[in-house]
């Protein structure tokens, strides 16, 4: 009634079956639909990919072959400039026997300022010279090989008979025919399997007549040289031979390159310039890099089965989506690649130290402003030039040599310090460091040049230099730097047998100015005296400064006594015009010693300590003198150093005593007091004046000692004379002081006036005028002191400084001791 239901089931079962197959049919064609949804967009990703890479290769091939035909079109400039200056000059100076155009080239150093340029001919009397070409005589060829041989044996002699062939002879020949002599055309010729160039133009020498000269250069150098400086294009250079528009090339200019690719994936480009009436042809070549993508990963999902098509469709996806994630990291790597190489590139630029890199010639290939700055030349002007060029001539030879050691890999880097010579005539010290750039296998060798400006440095070193060996008053050479020359000037007239004189100079009387003017007029006058007697020396002669107003002069080549005598006698004659301080003239005289050194001598202390001694005797004998050396000068010498060291001991064993000479009234023929004079009495000279031993004390430093001595027995004296005699409590009594330490001098007259305890109006303290105006401050309040004390003060030698009489009136003084000078002749002299 309702039938069998194992009947139901058996019919059940093929629509189980149909619609499991349908099932794995649709699950099939959606895999297939999924996989090749995929695959196009895959495609069309990569697609995009590669075209985006296409164009910016493309833009880069077209900058770079723009680049180059830039500086392809710069030198043909240079060149026709070459040219101009080249007929020129043979116009001016050419003939028949001399190469003129090879010696402009090697006056110009135009081998040096244009890459690849080999060598340059002149040919006189192109009618001939194309007969002979025409009938292969052999003359022609002996005459260029004679002509080039010298700057082309590298080549070969098959140079001079591969010039003779037709297409330098045939151009030739149609432009005599023409009478189109003026033009000049280029031809290319293959050397022994070197590629030459022979750019050749008319000249017209007013000696020799008319003619052609070829300039000649390597073509590899010299495309090499006008190439972009990416360095990435395979490039040729070819002539066509023919004139402009004769052939079948377009000229396709820098803004309209015509790229194609070829099925190798390469960009190519054929380029024509302009050169001196002729087509050259820029062949440029560039392959595309490839990004490396595998279609073959994609019919792998159309032949999968259905039982692992949902496990192929997964994992093509994930695989999918893993190689876009590498195409993006290699964009992505690329971009930070540029980055990178712009932030390099802006580093270099904007480096404060000048940066350069130089080829495996020496030349320039790139630089910086900065080293732009150091050379004080443009890019432009340097860049293709050897960097050794811009060294200055002293320091060039050097700085080859360590250039070539580096390039010929003897050394790792090199380092050293050197100038740059600026146009301008500057000059600019560098540290520079020049160490190798890592470069590819096949790619080329540079180098990268770092140059420090050390100019500061070295100035710097210099003025501590001077300091050290100059005097800072002056400017003149200090006793080091003297006695340096010295030792040089010795040995060098021990070679050329010659002697050298030394002058040992004192200004007169330097102290009396020093104390009357003060320290700083002072310091103006010895200013003055160093150029007076710089002005009296002749040129190579050295002039020095010891300290004070001590002056030596070294004069090398002195054949006699008497061209040193007449140095000095310049010196001295120097000094005959006022000096100006401040509104005041002023006249110096000047004492000066001469010794000569004498064949086998060459100890130049002893030359020193002979012109010292000269020169006491010079002061010895009345001042404003010279004097040359002898050895009984050497003997004075050891007699002063004799009674110095005797004179220290002179106090102490009771040898120095006083003397007292009376002050009389002229009126009343009475003494009015006694003058001090202190006197040696010398155990083996017998009694000694002041003149004998009061220079050697000041100078040894004993004056102190020797004034309070003075002062005690002075004091001592007075007490002994009032007790012996009453009425001497009315008589004074006048002593000297002449050292310089104000307060140990009122610090012994108050000790002195204490212990002896005379009146001390009966004492009498002699002062110098230099004495009083040294530090007027100070002496004023030191004599305001003493007047306190009762004592009375006399001016001695008064008249003999620069003071006036208006200082009395700042001055408490009791008596004025006029200098001799002023009165030995008033007897006679009305």
């Amino acid at each position: 009634m309702f039938g069998d239901p194992r009947r139901k089931q058996d019919d059940a079962t093929p629509v189980r079956r149909r619609g499991a197959r349908a099932l794995a049919y649709v699950v099939f064609v959606g895999v297939l639909a999924a996989t090749a949804a995929l695959a196009i967009e895959r495609n069309t990703s990569v697609q995009n990919a590669r075209d985006a890479q296409r164009k910016a290769e493309s833009t880069e091939f077209v900058n770079e072959i723009d680049t180059t035909v830039q500086n392809l079109s710069s030198e043909l400039d240079r060149l026709n400039e070459l040219m101009a200056g080249a007929a020129a000059f043979d116009a001016a100076f050419g003939n028949v026997g001399q190469n003129s155009l090879s010696a402009f080239l090697g006056l110009t150093s135009a081998t040096e300022r244009f890459p690849g340029l080999v060598d340059a001919i002149v040919i006189r009397d192109q009618r001939a010279l194309v007969e002979e070409a025409a009938d292969v005589e052999p003359g022609f060829a002996t005459r260029l090989e004679t002509e080039a041989q010298t700057a082309f044996d590298e080549v070969g002699a098959n140079f001079a008979a591969d010039l003779a062939q037709a297409p330098f002879i045939n151009k030739l020949e149609r432009l005599v025919d023409e009478q189109t002599s003026l033009a000049p055309f280029l031809s290319v010729h293959e050397v022994d399997g070197i590629s030459v160039s022979a750019i050749t133009f008319p000249l017209e020498s007013q000696s020799a007549g008319p003619g052609w000269a070829a300039i000649i250069f390597d073509n590899d150098l010299f495309l090499r040289h006008t190439l972009a400086p990416a360095h990435r294009l395979r490039s040729t250079l070819t002539h066509t031979g023919l004139p402009v528009g004769a052939t079948e090339l377009v000229y396709v200019g820098p803004d309209s390159v015509e790229v194609t690719t070829n099925a190798e994936e390469r960009f190519e480009a054929h380029i024509g310039v302009d050169a001196f009436g002729s087509e050259v042809i820029l062949e440029a070549s560039k392959r595309i890099p490839s990004l490396g993508v595998d279609r073959g990963q994609v019919w792998v999902l159309a032949i999968a089965g259905t039982a692992l098509g949902i496990a192929l469709f997964l994992a093509l996806r994930t695989l999918e989506r893993s190689r876009a994630t590498a195409v993006a990291s290699a964009l992505s790597a690329g971009r930070d690649r540029d980055a990178l190489g712009r932030r390099l590139r802006a580093s270099f630029e904007r480096a404060p130290i000048g940066m350069a890199e130089i080829d495996a010639t020496g030349c320039l290939v790139e630089v910086n402003p900065a080293l732009c700055k150091q050379t004080g030349r443009t890019r432009h002007d340097i860049l293709g030039r050897p960097l050794s060029m811009l060294v200055h001539e002293a320091d060039r030879q050097t700085h080859i040599n360590k250039v070539e050691s580096l390039i010929t890999e003897k050394v790792d880097a090199v380092q050293g310090e050197h100038r740059f010579q600026q146009p301008g005539g500057g000059l600019v010290w560098v540290h520079e460091s020049i160490s190798p750039i890592a470069t590819d296998v096949d790619g080329p060798r540079t180098w990268l040049v770092q140059c420090q400006d050390i100019t500061a440095q070295r100035r710097a070193a210099w003025e501590l230099a001077q300091q050290a060996l100059h005097d800072d008053l002056t400017g003149l050479p200090n006793r080091a730097l003297f006695l340096n020359r010295l030792k040089t000037a010795l040995a060098r007239a021990s070679r050329n047998q010659t002697q050298v004189a030394v002058m040992f100079i004192d200004i007169d009387r330097f102290k009396v100015i020093n104390d009357s003017l003060g320290h700083e007029m002072g310091d103006e006058f010895l200013i003055q005296i160093a150029k007076r007697i710089g002005t009296a020396l002749r040129t190579g002669d050295t002039v020095a400064r010891f300290g004070g107003d001590e002056f030596v002069v070294l004069c090398e080549a002195v054949h006699s006594d008497s061209e040193a005598t007449a140095a000095a006698q310049r010196i001295q004659g120097a000094f005959s015009e006022p000096f100006l301080l401040g509104n005041n003239p002023t006249y110096a005289t000047a004492s000066i010693g001469i010794t000569l050194s004498s064949p086998g001598e060459s100890s130049a202390d002893a030359l020193l300590r002979d012109a010292d001694a000269a020169m006491y005797r010079a002061k010895d004998m009345g001042r404003n003198r010279s004097e040359i050396f002898d050895h009984s000068m050497r003997s004075a010498i050891l007699a002063r150093m004799e009674i110095e060291s005797q004179l220290r001991n002179a106090l102490e064993n009771g040898e120095i005593v006083m003397h007292f000479q009376a002050i009389v009234d002229p009126h009343l023929h009475t003494p009015v007091g006694y003058e001090a004079l202190i006197r040696w009495n010398h155990p083996e000279k017998g009694l000694l004046g002041p003149a004998a031993f009061l220079p050697v004390a000041e100078e040894a430093g004993l004056i102190h000692l020797i004034d309070s001595f003075a002062l005690r027995a002075t004091c001592e004296h007075i007490v002994k004379w009032v007790q012996v005699y009453p009425a001497a409590k009315n008589l004074y009594v006048a002593t000297n002081w002449s050292a310089r330490h104000l307060g140990r001098f009122l610090q012994q007259v108050e000790q002195v006036l204490e212990e002896t305890g005379i009146d001390p109006s009966q004492l009498v303290i002699e002062v110098t005028e230099g004495f009083l105006l040294e530090d007027s401050d100070a002496s004023l309040k030191a004599l305001e002191k003493l007047k306190e004390l009762g004592v009375l003060i006399a001016i001695d030698d008064f008249g003999t400084g620069y003071s006036s009489l208006s200082y009395l009136t700042q001055f408490a003084v009791d008596y004025l001791k006029i200098d001799r000078s002023f009165v030995t002749k008033l007897p006679e002299d009305k």
